[in-house]
């Protein structure tokens, strides 16, 4: 869950291997400043609040003032990272494992308040929908944990486990549906009061829709209705999700559903496609409009789709090399209105305007 590069005013904040902290002018290029990150720091990922830069690595925090670089304060910690750090307020929530444990931290100066001892978290990282359909793309790996709000929901061998982050504790906890003799790849998409799972039931991907208040099911969707790469609206009314792609005939669908009733509200469609594609949801844009990333050979694409009127506002692409998420490769992300492209030795900034490609 490295983070290639992160948006503050008008600095561009890059990590450049796991060792380079750099800073550029966003308009200009110009170099701002530059952190090099301790030897015994393995770094994991990094992210803003406010005026706080964070370091996550393997067993260390470092917060940085994001405006010069320098350290404000810096922790061990117990236990390797399981997950991409939380914020909430005025607290950092990080989640570790080996010992598993969650540690509620004060942001401004990295105090440990308090820890909660868990029991083994799940370690299976594959996508339940794409490894089904002979497909393996490194940006698509990724553990059982979504967090919203004062929830963070994870998940053991047999159990989901839910947190709550105000008080501090286990909410509640309870069997998985429907679960084989091993716990196979699980996605978490959480809007209090709901609580979106994708898994398998055996042998058939199924999506729940979960009382986040208390484990309930409420609906649930098999086979060819299942959808992943899954967005709430703001409201958490809808959500919006990518229908499977099948290999022997690539057409790309988003669909948007109504959360109660898992209804669907409406669609659409790319048309077929000649290559494979590696398509995800990585940004609302408001209510029934998200931005799609599409990855084919080379070339990236960034879309925002209107599904209230199914149809495509927004386009900008560009050309990478190498492997999409894989270390080293290509990465693309929106901060600001600016598509960020990445390669191993350029990066590049564009403004997408409305209504043209």
């Amino acid at each position: 869950f490295l983070t290639p590069a992160t948006v503050l005013g008008k600095t561009l904040v890059v990590t450049h291997s796991k060792h380079d902290v750099l800073a550029f002018d966003r308009e200009t290029g110009e170099p701002v400043w530059r952190f090099r990150v301790p030897a015994e720091v393995d770094l994991r990922t990094v992210d803003l609040a406010g005026e706080l830069l964070l370091i996550f690595g393997a067993k260390h925090t470092l917060a940085l003032q994001a405006s010069t670089g320098t350290v404000a304060w810096q922790t061990h910690e117990q236990g390797e990272l399981y997950s991409r750090p939380y914020l909430r307020e005025n607290l950092l929530v990080g989640v570790r494992r080996q010992p598993f444990n969650v540690t509620f931290r004060q942001l401004g100066s990295g105090q440990l308040l308090e820890r909660l001892h868990l029991p083994d978290l799940s370690s299976v990282s594959r996508d339940p929908i794409l490894q089904n359909l002979g497909v393996n793309f490194p940006s698509h790996a990724s553990l059982s944990v979504a967090c919203q709000g004062d929830l963070l929901v994870l998940a053991t061998a047999n159990d989901y486990l839910a947190v709550d982050l105000g008080k501090r504790e286990v909410r509640w906890r309870r069997p998985i549906d429907n679960n084989d003799w091993f716990t196979g790849p699980i996605r978490f998409y959480l809007h209090e009061p709901y609580l979106l799972v994708l898994k398998h039931d055996f042998e058939a991907p199924a999506l729940y829709l979960l009382d986040s208040r208390t484990g309930t099911v409420l609906w649930r969707k098999k086979n060819q209705a299942v959808v992943h790469s899954i967005r709430f609206d703001e409201q958490g009314k809808t959500f919006i999700g990518v229908s499977p792609i099948e290999p022997t005939k690539p057409e790309l669908a988003v669909i948007r559903f109504d959360s109660a009733s898992g209804n669907e509200l409406s669609r659409w469609s790319s048309g077929p496609s000649k290559d494979t594609l590696d398509a995800t949801l990585i940004g609302t844009v408001s209510d029934g409009k998200v931005v799609l990333r599409v990855v084919s050979g080379e070339t990236i694409e960034l879309a925002v789709l209107d599904l209230t009127a199914s149809s495509v506002t927004t386009r900008v692409s560009g050309r990478c090399v190498g492997v999409y998420g894989a270390h080293g490769g290509k990465a693309a992300l929106v901060q600001g209105g600016h598509l960020i492209l990445m390669n191993p030795d350029q990066i590049q900034v564009l403004v997408a305007k409305e209504g043209q490609p």
